[in-house]
């Protein structure tokens, strides 16, 4: 996105309204096996990360990456901690995507298969 690493199949949309947003191609007519290796890859799974953190640092642009990442931790530390307990029925997976979205003030903007 900012030319500091090798696009790996990664399409970028800026819109006006939600900011910037990352999508790969859907895996519509594929394997089963094809689909799962997609949705386990580094591309599916960092897309939908990224699409999970607030549009202001979505569209922060012409940035270091130290810039960036200070900003980035600033926000995780305003996010929940909820680890699974040994012994108790898990409520969440403690994943990033569910806890922005449970957080409700914090931004969460979907998943990554495609453009909607």
């Amino acid at each position: 996105m900012e030319g500091k690493s090798p696009n790996v199949g990664i399409q970028v949309n800026n819109n006006q309204r939600r900011g910037r947003l990352c999508y790969v191609k859907g895996t519509q007519g594929t394997t089963q096996k094809v689909k799962s290796l997609i949705h386990n890859s580094f591309t599916y799974n960092g897309t939908r990360l990224f699409n999970c953190i607030p549009q202001q640092l979505r569209d922060l642009t012409g940035v270091s990456p130290e810039t960036f990442k200070r900003k980035l931790d600033q926000w995780l530390q305003k996010l929940p901690d909820c680890p699974p307990t040994p012994g108790y029925p898990n409520s969440n997976q403690n994943t990033l995507p569910q806890i922005t979205r449970e957080a409700g003030g914090l931004e969460y903007t979907g998943a990554s298969g495609g453009r909607p």
